[in-house]
């Protein structure tokens, strides 16, 4: 049987991320995506400009419209950062008769620093939803925003105890499962520290491989690594297993991208 995932999150027009991103993937492994954008980017591969959040009322009719004709399997969230959007979402998704897991790659800001939330209480709301995930993939700056924790430098990772501060305070939060992801650091190393919280007990592992060497930036490793552990959870790996799989696959994944003549980025190519 088809796998079906929905896939909620911003749109890319030059195809490196968000829900083309996620169609381009799920397409290849016969999973069907569905996709609801929540922001329309005006973005090249220099960088993002400007974005502009789908009207919430049109969304939630979106969401009810199809879930009228398919069940999921699971959800995948990207950038959501807008208050009226959650509340849409959350009163959907209680409304569900069967509970479907959630993704959630919490997309905070761009590479070139374009701010998707307007103003610190959009973060709150924003942990409205922890909850209610299977999984959370939050870089490190992504992680001190939504738990307003206090700052440490995010390229200069030497103790775990750092992380797991986070980690603590996301599962105080209600997060069950997560990475907190490292590639974005200056490290010569992407060191990413996951977490599962079973019967209260939090159970801590590090996933740590060498960073493949480009001249210009990867785009969308956000959005293919939080896709990957969509795909590899769907397929019964438990969840260590599936980022252990999910890093080797986007480390092969970024072996094999493509620089577009023109550009400032290289793509992944599936």
């Amino acid at each position: 049987m088809i796998k079906k995932v929905l896939h909620i999150a911003g749109s890319d027009p030059s195809g490196g991320a968000g829900v083309e991103l996620g169609n381009s993937f799920f397409s290849t492994k016969g999973i069907h995506q569905f996709s609801i954008i929540t922001i329309q980017t005006i973005q090249n591969s220099k960088g993002v400009l400007d974005g502009r959040y789908i009207d919430a009322n049109f969304f939630e009719k979106i969401l009810y419209s199809i879930s009228i004709d398919f069940e999921f399997d699971f959800i995948l969230l990207g950038i959501i950062a807008n208050s009226d959007l959650i509340d849409s979402f959350l009163k959907w998704y209680n409304s569900l008769k069967n509970r479907v897991p959630i993704g959630f790659d919490p997309v905070l800001k761009s590479s070139s620093n374009f701010d998707f939330y307007s103003e610190n209480s959009i973060l709150l709301k924003t942990g409205e939803l922890l909850p209610y995930l299977d999984f959370i993939t939050p870089n490190l700056f992504e992680a001190k925003l939504l738990t307003m924790g206090d700052y440490f430098d995010l390229n200069y990772i030497k103790e775990s105890k750092n992380i797991e501060f986070y980690i603590n305070k996301l599962v105080d939060l209600g997060v069950k499962r997560g990475v907190i992801t490292g590639g974005d650091s200056d490290s010569e190393k992407a060191i990413d520290y996951a977490f599962e919280t079973i019967n209260g007990v939090v159970n801590l592992s590090k996933f740590e491989t060498d960073k493949i060497k480009l001249n210009k930036e990867i785009h969308g490793t956000g959005t293919l690594f939080s896709s990957l552990l969509v795909y590899h959870l769907l397929n019964g790996n438990i969840f260590f297993e599936s980022i252990h799989k999910s890093k080797e696959d986007i480390t092969n994944f970024i072996k094999n991208s493509k620089f577009l003549p023109g550009g400032g980025y290289y793509y992944f190519h599936f």
